[in-house]
């Protein structure tokens, strides 16, 4: 089991802004993939320059895309729910613990991996 709160002042703050650094980038991303996959197949289903319905086969790959850009989205919702999870560990002075084991997460993959959930 973990011992006492071990992080200095200075330390948490660190994490705190890696942690922060993080979200933002990761929300700007996230807006931006999901602007992309939402995009208005209407548009796509004729060829500009003949006004000829594109081939099923470019439509199929199209949504695949848009598919693929929306997982990509997700994962990021998802780190981003992790992040804030970490940062309300550090308010709640229970930053670094593991959720399955309740010991100490090694510092070094803290500093790896600010979010992360787990010792190992």
């Amino acid at each position: 089991m973990a011992s006492a709160y071990r992080f200095s002042k200075n330390e948490l703050n660190g994490f705190r802004s890696k942690l922060d650094f993080r979200k933002k980038a990761l929300l700007t991303t996230e807006q931006d993939l999901e602007q992309e996959a939402l995009i208005d197949l209407s548009a796509e289903t004729t060829d500009e320059i003949s006004h000829i319905r594109t081939h099923p086969a470019d439509l199929g790959s199209t949504e695949f895309e848009q598919e693929l850009t929306l997982n990509l989205a997700e994962d990021e919702i998802k780190e981003v729910q992790d992040i804030e999870d970490a940062l309300m560990k550090i308010q709640n002075e229970t930053y670094g613990i593991c959720q399955d084991c309740g010991d100490e997460i090694p510092f070094s993959r803290l500093e790896a991996l600010p979010y992360t959930r787990y010792c190992g």
